[in-house]
């Protein structure tokens, strides 16, 4: 799935991919029931999104470090239409 921002179309990873290191790495989440889908998941991202910077990885605590928080010092909502800080 893709999301239309205003800084481009996005990819919410979900489940397919749970936090940044592991999807840039190649090395799976190490609790994994199918290692074959979960790396075919990784291809997928990667055909659905413009650069990995359109990813967005939203199980890891880095979301909210990467994004402009909606409200100044409150980084519990985020821009996700925002450019990464990368």
């Amino acid at each position: 799935m893709q999301v239309r921002t205003v800084s481009g179309w996005v990819v919410p990873a979900s489940d397919a991919s749970r936090y940044y290191e592991n999807y840039r790495s190649g090395k799976p989440f190490p609790i994994v029931v199918d290692l074959g889908g979960m790396l075919n998941g990784f291809g997928k991202l990667r055909e659905l999104a413009r650069s990995d910077d359109h990813i967005i990885h939203g199980h890891d605590l880095l979301v909210r470090a990467l994004y402009p928080p909606l409200i100044a010092g409150n980084d519990r909502i985020v821009q996700l239409h925002a450019s990464p800080k990368l």
